[in-house]
């Protein structure tokens, strides 16, 4: 977000940034499944993100394929559309809306966001890089070539009670980067290129 400003009839204008580059969902639907290796960067830089939106206490509310863009050729990823965000959120709060194969339980039932709704998010979107359709997020199954701490830490994420999923994103960042090098012996892609041409 760039601006806020007061048309003349009253109504506001939100200014926002042009970003550059494929949404996620943009990328499957022309590649298909992605690698396990990008999707562990992609899912690096939204955990980052999520550091930093959750210590400010904005909860995004709908992380989901079309609301990831990605520059490829920097590993850049851009989390958009924070229409369903919550800042600072009460027990009062409610939820305003959802995406429905990617929202988590408690949000679908229009209650109070917290941050396991969004990590709840991020592994269904995992689910659907990695599986490559919206059949794979509705099975909620990780494909068979996912190496084994990647598909542990997903299933942690999606489980059905809030209680039961992490509740901090600096503390699941960090623990993702031990995740990248059990499954692929280093917590960094060397800029591997991610084909979207």
């Amino acid at each position: 977000m760039r601006d806020l400003l007061e048309l003349d009839d009253g109504s506001f204008a939100l200014v926002s940034s042009w970003v550059e580059g494929p949404t996620l969902q943009q990328v499957v639907e022309k590649h298909g499944k992605i690698d396990s290796e990008h999707v562990a960067w992609i899912t690096d830089r939204i955990l980052n993100t999520l550091s930093y939106l959750h210590a400010n206490q904005v909860l995004h509310g709908d992380i989901k394929p079309q609301n990831i863009i990605i520059q490829p050729t920097t590993h850049i990823v851009v989390l958009i559309d924070y229409g369903l965000s919550v800042v600072k959120p009460t027990a009062m709060s409610g939820s305003k809306g959802h995406t429905e194969l990617f929202s988590p339980p408690e949000q679908i039932a229009g209650k109070t966001l917290v941050p396991g709704s969004d990590f709840f998010s991020l592994g269904m979107t995992m689910l659907y890089a990695l599986g490559g359709s919206f059949d794979a997020v509705n099975r909620k199954q990780v494909p068979k070539n996912v190496p084994d701490a990647m598909c542990d830490f997903i299933r942690k994420l999606i489980v059905h009670n809030v209680l039961d999923r992490p509740r901090h994103a600096d503390e699941l960042f960090e623990e993702f980067h031990s995740v990248r090098v059990k499954s692929f012996g280093r917590n960094h892609s060397n800029m591997k290129p991610l084909p979207v041409a």
